[in-house]
């Protein structure tokens, strides 16, 4: 594809916009004239569709003038170490940045996060959630801890340690977060598999859901500490009340 003067690709969700062109048709970007060659898959931009073409093509697109360009990637041989290679770039272009893949990768993230609104929007949203989430398992716990004062009353009255009653009521919380992560982590799968072949696909990576039912565990573990302090100052008399 990219030895074609003229071939470019196009991502295969990108095909319904373009009105489905099949491969070996012409398609013009600003005026010039292109072949789609080739099809990707799910390679896309975070604000737009991503082609590939050759240099030549590529500085007519975009009105480069010949012998400049705005990135080279390089894709070192096996064996090649990395990051003599990168020092050595950086002394034969002083007055340009080298990257790393990790590196730029991580750059791209920083900028989206911190210049855009997704990083306030998605880090208020989890704020907030968070905190509801404990409200809700605090009154359900402590509510919970209310209607069976007379149990806990009676535990007492058998010999129950408050260690014990702790261990009831932080059980009771455990259990509830493992419902949760249960349900939170099927809805998640039922919302990325939907998501596979749209025009905006998800993806999370495995290590994540780690965190998640950890934050998950911490914050039914918060929520019950109310729950908590009321199931171990009830005293063995209360049964008689």
């Amino acid at each position: 594809v990219l030895f074609d003067y003229e071939g470019i690709t196009v991502d295969r969700l990108d095909l319904s916009v373009l009105g489905n062109p099949p491969v070996g048709s012409f398609y013009e970007i600003g005026d010039i004239r292109t072949k789609i060659l080739g099809i990707t898959q799910s390679i896309r931009g975070f604000a737009g569709t991503l082609i590939f073409t050759n240099m030549v093509k590529a500085q007519e697109i975009l009105k480069t003038p010949p012998g400049r360009c705005k990135a080279i990637l390089i894709k070192l041989s096996p064996g090649v170490e990395s990051a003599a290679f990168m020092s050595v770039l950086q002394k034969m272009f002083p007055r340009n940045e080298v990257l790393t893949t990790a590196e730029l990768s991580r750059r791209t993230r920083s900028y989206y996060i911190k210049n855009t609104g997704i990083g306030g929007s998605f880090g208020f949203s989890t704020l907030i959630g968070a905190i509801v989430g404990i409200v809700i398992i605090m009154l359900t716990m402590y509510t919970s801890v209310l209607n069976r004062t007379k149990e806990f009353a009676v535990l007492r009255a058998l010999g129950a340690r408050k260690f014990d009653i702790l261990v009831v009521v932080m059980s009771q919380s455990l259990i509830i977060a493992a419902i949760g992560i249960f349900i939170g982590f099927l809805l998640l799968a039922l919302f990325l598999s939907s998501t596979l072949d749209s025009k905006l696909p998800s993806y999370m990576p495995l290590w994540i859901l780690a965190y998640h039912a950890l934050f998950t565990l911490i914050m039914a573990i918060l929520g019950s500490i109310l729950a908590m302090r009321k199931a171990i100052k009830i005293e063995p008399a209360t049964v008689f009340r």
